[in-house]
């Protein structure tokens, strides 16, 4: 299996790289004309309103209080505008709509899409068969619409501390298991075992510094207050630093719990 079946069963067994564009600009450029025809259609009702309350025909003055007197049989200005404009904003609201959905979906990160351009350039998979066509996921279009792309996979925020963890696993699978493949061998491994390796790592941090702080204290005597006062604040300091890096915590957060 080859092609676009084989991309897709990649894709189905690994939704993290079921990257999709999303076409962002022209989306909200057919929004934008949409929202200009329904401006111009706006003013043409209400000029069309306005010549109706100054005509000397008394069905027209009362068309702004009866829509009857604006039916199609009566061959009205007004109801003709109304029935574009009813055409029209049903599909600019859904458009609106789409647009919301579009932009709570996530965005792939940076691993995501090397991994998926790795898979799509190596012979023993992919074989660059998109080469030569239309293809969504080049480098160039990588770089420059780095935000037109989702994913089916929903991507949690990451720490700064879980990143590093991710990206150096694998690595290191790749560098013990090396030996049993070649060069070209795409080694996968799963995410969400990965992220629980990352959060006991960001456990063990998060536990070993304020023991540490206390051992430390522990050890040095009463009389010396100002190499206790900087042990206190060296170890509080490192303590915001890795509360910030492991939890992505408001600063809020940061200072409440340094003080506790």
């Amino acid at each position: 299996m080859n092609g676009y079946p084989a991309l897709s069963a990649l894709m189905s067994a690994n939704s993290d790289i079921a990257i999709f564009r999303t076409f962002k600009t022209l989306n909200i450029q057919r929004v934008l004309y949409m929202q200009a025809q329904l401006m111009q259609l706006e003013t043409d009702l209400l000029e069309e309103a306005r010549e109706d309350r100054g005509s000397n025909e008394p069905l027209r003055t009362a068309h702004d209080r009866s829509w009857k007197n604006m039916s199609p049989e009566a061959d009205a200005a007004q109801w003709a505008k109304i029935n574009e404009i009813e055409q029209l904003l049903p599909k600019y609201n859904a458009s609106l709509l789409q647009l919301a959905q579009l932009e709570s979906l996530s965005v792939p990160t940076k691993q995501n899409l090397k991994s998926l351009r790795n898979w799509l350039e190596r012979p023993a998979y992919g074989n660059g068969f998109l080469i030569g066509g239309p293809e969504p996921w080049t480098a160039g279009q990588m770089q420059h619409r780095g935000i037109d792309y989702m994913t089916l996979s929903y991507i949690k925020e990451r720490d700064f501390i879980t990143t590093r963890v991710m990206r150096i696993l694998p690595h290191l699978k790749r560098s013990i298991t090396s030996r049993h493949g070649t060069d070209d061998t795409i080694y996968e491994m799963d995410e969400k075992r990965l992220l629980r390796v990352a959060d006991g790592f960001v456990t063990i941090i998060s536990s070993v510094i304020p023991t540490l702080a206390i051992l430390m204290l522990h050890f040095i005597p009463p009389q010396y207050h100002a190499t206790r006062l900087g042990t206190i604040i060296v170890f509080a300091t490192v303590f915001a630093t890795a509360l910030f890096l492991t939890a992505q915590a408001r600063r809020v957060e940061v200072f409440a719990a340094t003080a506790a």
